[in-house]
């Protein structure tokens, strides 16, 4: 029990993160087709423990953190339920979302998208 709720506490703090870099600021290959809602699916802390499933989805659930691309190079992050509208760009595997001067680099895998932080990595999934 303590150790899903060490867990549940860092995936939040991760988010957490992610969202307060976009508001203080003031926000295979990804050549394809962007488009569509990738909700978050995972989450892999420091140590390697994943946080997935049941667990993930009661914590943070998936329709209150997602990531849904827009036309032309908008995009929208919905993070513990509160929008970030933004824009973003892509090269080979890598998509970086800016927002000001500050910038997230996400990996593309497929239908995926992750993101890699010194708190963890967080999955975005089609």
């Amino acid at each position: 029990m303590k150790k899903r709720l060490v867990l549940v506490v860092v995936a939040l703090m991760a988010v957490g993160a992610m969202a307060f870099a976009f508001v203080g600021c003031g926000g295979g290959s990804a050549e394809g087709d962007l488009s569509g809602t990738y909700g978050l699916s995972g989450f892999v802390a420091p140590d390697g423990t994943e946080l997935t499933g049941d667990l993930l989805t009661t914590s943070l659930p998936a329709s209150e953190n997602y990531i849904e691309f827009g036309s032309g190079d908008k995009v929208t992050f919905v993070l513990m339920g509160q929008p970030i509208e933004t824009t973003y760009t892509v090269s080979g595997d890598t998509v970086s979302v800016k927002d000001g001067t500050s910038s997230l680099e996400f990996i593309v895998d497929g239908d995926s998208l992750s993101y890699d932080s010194e708190m963890g990595k967080l999955i975005f999934s089609k």
